[in-house]
């Protein structure tokens, strides 16, 4: 176990770039995404994110709210942003988000900076293992 951990490497969050290859992806995740029945209402919860692109641009979409199946949405937001890398661990969003519930709908400009972390695990070669 200690082999692994000390053998825990940052792997560079570009590396079709650096071996020029291209080739678009998409990437669904759904943190949160859920059916509530009850007595009162039956709600649908979410939280889910995805992006479509490569390693320098992508479109991303987040979404999040409680929609009741009885009646109306309860609260919910949309995001759409732009994704494009700046450096090799750090990616720059701009876009807009929709604020459907509660209140008045409201949309907001979004900038956002952020690092770009991908680990992984390289295990030791049996020479290493002594």
């Amino acid at each position: 176990i200690l082999s692994a951990l000390t053998s825990l490497t940052i792997a560079s969050p570009r590396p079709a770039i650096a071996m020029g290859n291209y080739q678009p992806q998409l990437f669904l995740q759904a943190d949160r995404l859920e059916y509530q029945a009850s007595s009162d209402a039956d709600l649908l919860v979410w939280d889910v994110q995805g992006w479509y692109g490569g390693d320098i641009n992508k479109v991303w979409i987040k979404t999040e709210g409680e929609l009741d199946l009885n009646d109306n949405v309860e609260e919910a937001d949309v995001e759409l942003l732009w994704s494009r890398a700046v450096s090799p661990f750090w990616d720059l969003q701009l876009g807009a988000r929709q604020d459907i519930e509660p209140g008045p709908a409201r949309t907001y400009g979004v900038i956002d900076c952020k690092p770009v972390w991908r680990c992984r695990m390289s295990r030791p070669a049996p020479s290493e293992m002594v």
